[in-house]
Parts: structure tokens; sequence; C-alpha cells
């Protein structure tokens, strides 16, 4: 989950019953349990999660037209009521 901004998962605790799981904050985890961060990914790819600037560079990307920019055409001319 995001909370106040800062990506945090929720921990089961080996030998612990489901009312003692706790948020732990992403840095902590990476630090201490990477291989477990990697296999939640893998198992739920739409949880959030932090994007490295390596993954980001290899992301595609396509550029839109603007299609707010003025046309030279003119669509529609409202003082004459009708579509050219």
């Amino acid at each position: 989950r995001l909370h106040r901004g800062k990506l945090q998962y929720l921990v089961k605790w080996q030998g612990y019953p489901n009312s003692e799981r706790t948020w732990e904050p992403e840095a902590q985890l990476k630090q201490d349990a990477p291989k477990a961060i990697k296999d939640f990914h893998r198992k739920h790819p739409a949880a959030p999660q932090r994007i490295s600037a390596l993954t980001f560079e290899r992301l595609h990307f396509r550029p839109y037209e603007n299609f707010t920019k003025p046309t030279k055409q003119t669509l529609f001319d409202w003082t004459q009521g009708r579509v050219d």
C-alpha cells in the first residue's frame, strides 16, 4: 500500500497469527528480505512498486500528437453554422 506517499508491505511474521501482521516500510524490507519482495511482485504484478531509473529507461515511449494545437483548416465555421 501507499501510506502518506511511502510504499509499505503487509508482513505475516513466521510463527505468529494473522492478527500480528504489521505494515513495514519498503526500505526496511528491501534491506532485510529482498527475495520476499521479488517473490511477492512476481505473484502480484499489479501491486504498487517503486520503478527504478533503469526500468523506466526501458519503457517504450511513443509521443502523441498534440490535438490541442490549432489547425490551419477550419473544421466548423460557427458564424455560418455549417461544416466545411
